[in-house]
């Protein structure tokens, strides 16, 4: 007597996510608290369609990111903190609702550790800004809700006073 033995080869492969939302109808809001050195910054994205958005999670790499200039109106470069690599995840946010990211506190003090604030993952790491006390600077926030497959949504530029440590 024979037996017979099936395999089945399951392969997994892993790949970015495709996400698939009209852009148009979504808005980003830049909060930062400068009572905390602008440790405690908070993006706030908005559904304003009729139906549910199923985006990238905000802490994905290439999904929020920072643009600074300083008060003369130079565009700041950030500075390389660490290399990251977080899990895929998503965020889904109701018809007419809203979904408050706040930038985790662990990159925070990353960046922290290095001089360095406004903490954001890019494609290849963790990166910051090296802001100078008593200085004044215009941030803008930008949101990818399709990583780099879609363009991006950018806030109102914000104006701060960067007291420091």
């Amino acid at each position: 007597m024979r037996t017979s033995v099936t395999v089945i080869l399951l392969l997994l492969i892993t790949a970015s996510i495709t996400y698939a939302f009209d852009n148009t109808y979504l808005e980003i809001i830049l909060s930062i608290n400068t009572q905390t050195d602008g440790r405690e910054i908070k993006v706030t994205i908005n559904n304003k369609s009729n139906k549910e958005a199923t985006l990238r999670h905000p802490n994905l790499q290439n999904s929020i990111s920072f643009i600074i200039y300083d008060d003369r109106g130079n565009l700041m470069k950030p500075i390389p903190v660490a290399k990251v690599h977080p899990k895929g995840k998503e965020i889904r946010i109701a018809p007419r609702s809203s979904y408050e990211h706040v930038v985790s506190e662990q990159l925070v003090m990353l960046a922290d550790n290095r001089g360095l604030s406004f903490p954001y993952l890019s494609g290849t790491g963790l990166w910051g800004y090296r802001l100078e006390q008593e200085k004044s600077y215009s941030i803008i926030a930008v949101y990818r809700p399709n990583g780099t497959d879609d363009d991006g949504i950018t806030s109102i530029e914000k104006r701060i006073d960067y007291i420091g440590r």
